[in-house]
This record gives C-alpha cells, structure tokens and sequence, in this order.
C-alpha cells in the first residue's frame, strides 16, 4: 500500500511536466486584477478590429493573452509557471 507521501513522489514528476507547459495569471494578483485584465484586453482587442484567434497584449507590465472566436471571449491567461510548491499551496 502506498502513502499519501508516496503517492505525491509518484505524481510529482508528470505534475511539474504539466506545469511546465500551462501558463498562468500571476500568482500575486488578485481575482478582481485578473477580471481587469481579461476585459481590458478583449476590449483593446475589440477596439484594434481584433476577433479571431489569440490577441496579446500588456496589463501591469505582464503579458496577458485573451482569445477570441468571431469576437465572443473565449479564455484569457498569463505567462506564469506555477511551481509544484505553489500549487501545494493553493491547494492545502
């Protein structure tokens, strides 16, 4: 039978693969500071004639990315790799 500690040595590795790849928001920001960015960057995107695919753009000197389909948002995130830690944390 295996531990809780051995089961997170088992998934730790494809756990940090998966984050390696997945970006985020900034862990610092707030929930109101993402909503911000996500409607700040749909509506430049809107604004610029912008409404198919991903558009990128800038908000508190961070990288946001929101894409679009036929202008109806459809997702929005950051450049930010979570840690293992991080997630730990978010998560106990």
């Amino acid at each position: 039978m295996i531990g809780i500690t051995g089961a997170i040595k088992i998934l730790h590795n494809p756990i940090e693969q998966y984050l390696s790849y997945k970006l985020f928001f900034n862990v610092s920001w707030s929930e109101e500071q993402v909503r911000a960015a996500l409607n700040f960057g749909y509506k430049e995107a809107i604004g610029k004639g912008f409404y198919h695919g991903t558009y990128e753009f800038t908000y508190l000197g961070e990288t946001v990315y929101v894409a679009l389909d036929n202008g109806v948002f459809k997702t929005g995130y950051g450049v930010y790799h979570y840690t293992i830690e991080e997630l730990k944390a978010l998560l106990c």
